[in-house]
Formats: C-alpha cells, sequence, structure tokens
C-alpha cells in the first residue's frame, strides 16, 4: 500500500496540482466510482479552468451532482462539467464532488495549488543600439530561454527560483534531456538550421521535494534576417523613427545613410554590407554618404546587401532617390 500511495503522489505533482484523492461510497466493492478532470491540469494562478466527472463504476446518466470549490457550490444538480477559476499562487484549492446514485452517496476530493511559470525567448541575434523590440529568432543562431516560476508557500511567501529544480528537454520522439540542475532557471539552445522550422523545448520545474511542479513548453522558429535603411541626419542623428522602404528625395546636400542588421546570428559578429547604386557596386560597409553634382532631374536606385560570412544568410533592401531640377540631365555621384 505504501508503493502504491508515493507514486500517486509523484505522478500527480509532475502535472503541476496537489491532488489527494478519498473516495467515501457505501458499497465498498465500487474501487473507483467516479473520477474528477481538470482542465488543464495544472492552472495558473487566477486561469480560467474547466472541472468534469467522468465515469467510473456508478453510472452517471442516473445520477444527480454537486461540485464544491473550497467548500463553496458552483453547479447544478445535473450539471457535471463546469468552469472557474483559479486562486492566487500557492494557495490550496479544495475540489469535491458528490455523486447521489440509487440512493447512495460517493464523495471524491481533490486538492490543487496553482503555480506560475512562464518561459520568454531572449534571440541571440542583431538589432540597433536601444532597440525596444524583440529580434527574430536566426536561422542556425541561437536563443536563450528563460524560465520564470511564481512558487508560493501556502502563507503566500514567494519561494526563490534559485532554490527550484529545472529539467530542460528538446520535445520529440527521443525528448532529449538538455540541461538540469537546480537554480538552472535559462539555458541557450541552437535555433532550427532552415527557415520557419520549429523546435519545441520544454521545462519542469518542481521544489526539492517534488511536491509542487509544473512543466511548460515553447515553440521557437528560425526566420530569416532583414536589413532596414535610415537617414542619417548630421543634427539629429539616425532618424529610427523610419525606414526608407519606396522613395527619398535628395538635395544637393551631402546625404548619408545607414543600413541596420535584423535578426542576423551574432556568433561571426556584424555582417558584410554591400551598397549599390543601379545595380553597381560602389561601397562596402553599413554608411554611404551621397554628395550629388550637376544640374538635373532624375530617379536612381539605392541598394543594399547584408550577409552573415558564417552562416550565408542574405538580406537585402533598395528604395529609389528623386531629385527634383529642371533640367532633364542625369545625376552624376561622387561617392
Amino acid at each position: 500500500m505504501r508503493s502504491s500511495i508515493i507514486v500517486i503522489v509523484f505522478l500527480l505533482a509532475f502535472v503541476g496540482v496537489y491532488a489527494l484523492p478519498t473516495n467515501v461510497s457505501a458499497d465498498q466493492t465500487n474501487i473507483n466510482p467516479f473520477s474528477i478532470t481538470i482542465s488543464p491540469s495544472s492552472p495558473t494562478p487566477y486561469e480560467p479552468f474547466t472541472i468534469s466527472i467522468t465515469d467510473g463504476s456508478v453510472d452517471l446518466s442516473n445520477s444527480t451532482f454537486s461540485i464544491y470549490v473550497n467548500e463553496k457550490k458552483i453547479n447544478t444538480s445535473s450539471q457535471k462539467r463546469v468552469s472557474t477559476r483559479a486562486t492566487g499562487a500557492g494557495t490550496l484549492m479544495s475540489i469535491k464532488a458528490n455523486i447521489y446514485s440509487v440512493g447512495k452517496t460517493y464523495t471524491k476530493t481533490v486538492y490543487i495549488r496553482p503555480l506560475g511559470l512562464a518561459v520568454i525567448t531572449e534571440p541571440i541575434s542583431s538589432a540597433p543600439p536601444l532597440y525596444p523590440g524583440k529580434t527574430n529568432i536566426p536561422v542556425s543562431g541561437k536563443v536563450r530561454l528563460v524560465a520564470i516560476p511564481d512558487f508560493r508557500t501556502l502563507h503566500g511567501n514567494v519561494i526563490n527560483p534559485k532554490k527550484l529544480s529545472y529539467t530542460w528537454r528538446v520535445t520529440s520522439s527521443q525528448n532529449m534531456l538538455i540541461a538540469s540542475g537546480i537554480g538552472r532557471d535559462a539555458i541557450t539552445v541552437p535555433a532550427p538550421q532552415l527557415p520557419f522550422r520549429t523546435k519545441t523545448i520544454s521545462v519542469l520545474v518542481q521544489n526539492k521535494s517534488a511536491t509542487m511542479a509544473i512543466s511548460r513548453e515553447i515553440d521557437i522558429t528560425g526566420t530569416d534576417p532583414f536589413v532596414l535603411v535610415y537617414k542619417d541626419d548630421p543634427l539629429m542623428g539616425i532618424l529610427y523613427n523610419k525606414a526608407l522602404t519606396d522613395s527619398y528625395s535628395i538635395s544637393n546636400n551631402e546625404t548619408s545613410f545607414i543600413a541596420e542588421p535584423y535578426g542576423f546570428t551574432k556568433n561571426s559578429g556584424t555582417p558584410l554590407f554591400n551598397w549599390f547604386l543601379n545595380d553597381r557596386s560602389v561601397q562596402k560597409g553599413n554608411k554611404i554618404t551621397l554628395r550629388p553634382k550637376g544640374d538635373g532631374a532624375g530617379r536612381e536606385t539605392l541598394s543594399v546587401s547584408a550577409t552573415d560570412v558564417e552562416t550565408s544568410a542574405n538580406a537585402s533592401t533598395d528604395f529609389d532617390l528623386l531629385f527634383g531640377a529642371t533640367k532633364k540631365s542625369l545625376w552624376f555621384f561622387k561617392l
């Protein structure tokens, strides 16, 4: 009897809930008169979840039901599936169901403790300085995963995340273990090697006694990098508020542009840049300065490509330069 109880508690703790079932029946031959199912099985704090009464040895079609959450009835006598909301992190919720069938009452109670766990991605890829958004996950690059648990005692005290155990796996047919240990709340993993392929990573977080545990999965998908061009104003600096994608009117004064790579790996440093004017290579590096000379009006196409020397990932962009003058002769550039 002792070994079977240990197995039940371990398996239920694995999915992130306390579940201590008790069966009380007037007829002891009913080993499992019914079951209580929680969906999702490990609700996070304040998350909606569903309580369902499922078949056992008792005929539910000829029964009535009473479901209580923390001793408060939440259903009618005919409802065997109801929804409610989890309480705060670390609080203990009791879920009791009474079944009335053929003059007999059957009771079962389970306990759950909502646990919080978020997993965030931090792609190790290029972006401009002070870029407020999250960069893309680079193909053949790396991404850092950080688990943020919210474990609390019954008194509401936060449990130090560094004292919890973390088990990281690549979820696949082999379910490969990639890292584990106390305090290992962050790991760095390789991204998929092809664009738009997905790799699923899971993490199991539990306390030392394994009485509190919860797991989460997160998909990481590699995407192609891209490059954008901005005006580098001599007074205001780089105008990151507007990327140049269609056209730009240039005056006779000197004008500078800068190319910024997004989503390139950082394994091999800054990508190689090559600028083109009407498909003619004119300069390397991420910055170019144009000094128009002469009279006339015209349109030229300025483009730039960025290439990762290690992965060969490539991205490019272009836009038209417009020149407003009365003459129709072409412009000449001194670069």
